[in-house]
This record gives structure tokens, sequence and C-alpha cells, in this order.
């Protein structure tokens, strides 16, 4: 977070970086809660092996995505 806060405070003027550092926070807390709260309800209905199963396949997923995503690209 360091390193995104370090790029983002430059853009704005003063009077506007804490603005934008709230709605950072609150974008981050939203990243972090959201699926939580996904999870806890499907923990609920479906049981908790099966929302670790599917919480699991999702990580995996993003892993590859990002990875395949951030591997170089061949120049021409």
């Amino acid at each position: 977070m360091l390193g995104s806060f370090g790029a983002v405070v430059r853009l704005p003027g003063p009077s506007e970086r804490g603005e934008l550092f709230a709605v950072a926070y609150t974008i981050a807390y939203l990243a972090l809660s959201i699926p939580a709260v996904i999870a806890g309800v499907a923990a609920t209905a479906y049981g908790l092996r099966a929302t670790a199963i599917c919480y699991a396949v999702g990580l995996i997923v993003l892993c590859l995505a990002t990875l395949v995503s951030a591997r170089p690209r061949k120049r021409r």
C-alpha cells in the first residue's frame, strides 16, 4: 500500500489528498470485507467445506490469471 500511496499522492493538490486517501482506504476495506461476508453467508447456506473449496478454486483462478497477464510479452 505504501508504494500505491506514494504514486497516488502526487496526483491531487494538497487540499484534495485527504479525500483521495479516504476513497482509497474505503475501496481497500471493501475489497477485503466483501469476500469474507460472502464466504460467511455461503458457509451458512452450503457448508464450510464446499465454501472453502470454492473459495480456494476462485483464488487459484485469480492467481493464474494474474500470472498469465503479468508475464513478459515478446517484442516483434
